[in-house]
């Protein structure tokens, strides 16, 4: 059975497994830190690419360095195969982006009310 393309998209990654210092691993409680938790996310996914190989892993986080690091320099694995930091837009830029979107869907809800 052939798999179709997927796309995984984990957002905000740094939240769900942010990097924390030494001493606060060993504070945190057994099971519940987040060496357990990196290893448990690097274990699924390699299970998911040995499964379907046409799967594309997107994550978002703030910046490189708010990751745990387990998931970036972790000796013999790669989680991510390339990381690209990309800058938030101008303000000029953001709000040209903001029109356009407004804009999309305010035709798109005119166009689904004309027609339907």
């Amino acid at each position: 059975m052939q798999s179709e393309p997927s796309v995984l998209v984990l957002e905000d990654l740094d939240h769900a497994l942010p990097l924390v210092s030494d001493a606060q691993e060993q504070v945190q409680e057994e099971g519940n830190n987040s060496a357990n938790k990196t290893q448990l996310l690097r274990d699924l996914l390699r299970s998911v690419r040995q499964q379907a190989a046409r799967v594309l892993l997107v994550a978002t986080a703030r910046n490189r360095q708010a990751l745990n690091r387990e998931l970036l320099t972790a000796p013999g694995t790669h989680t991510f195969d390339k990381v690209l930091e990309i800058q938030p837009p101008s303000m000029v830029r953001g709000h040209g982006l903001v029109v356009v979107v407004v804009v999309v869907v305010v035709v798109v809800e005119w166009a689904v009310s004309w027609c339907c």
